[in-house]
């Protein structure tokens, strides 16, 4: 709780050589402390590893329909009747889709690129919220931070709309 709650204040504190160590030697230590897998979801992923249900494949590079199935290709290739992808996005990192809206904002000096990466908002008129924040830490933000930030975000764009031009 307190990584979501008090991560992103010590974040904006730490100097750039200890947020990198965190971010490239501690990140999976400190995500796996700061949002547990529920105990009940984790048995049931155990159980179905353990029986040859499911399984983790990295470096998969396509997946293409095949006889019902699908065909991974990758390191191994193998069929598979659903393929999942749990692939978190890295923090900072503006989704694909998102390329051209970063590259607007930024171009228009209405945000700026964070030091480690992420957006800062340089225009009142512009929000962030969650992992894209560049004040954040690479902690992947609670439903409750973000509902309390988008809150805050929401009344905050309100009063501007209803300032004098």
């Amino acid at each position: 709780m307190g990584a979501h709650l008090l991560g992103s204040l010590a974040w904006r504190r730490l100097p750039a050589s200890e947020r990198a160590w965190l971010r490239d030697e501690a990140l999976r230590t400190i995500n796996s402390l700061a949002s547990p897998m529920v105990p009940v979801n984790a048995e049931i992923l155990l159980r179905l590893f353990d029986s040859g249900r499911l399984r983790l494949v990295t470096g998969a590079m396509k997946f293409e329909p095949s006889d019902g199935k699908f065909r991974v290709h990758g390191p191994e290739e193998f069929a598979a009747d659903v393929v999942v992808n749990a692939v978190n996005p890295t923090a900072h990192a503006a989704p694909q889709q998102s390329e051209a809206l970063v590259a607007s904002l930024v171009e228009s000096k209405s945000a700026t690129v964070g030091e480690d990466g992420g957006l800062e908002a340089r225009d009142e008129r512009v929000g962030i919220l969650g992992a894209f924040d560049s004040g954040t830490s690479f902690v992947a933000p609670s439903v409750q931070t973000l509902a309390v930030a988008a809150e805050a975000m929401a009344a905050r764009l309100v009063s501007q709309q209803n300032r004098p031009v």
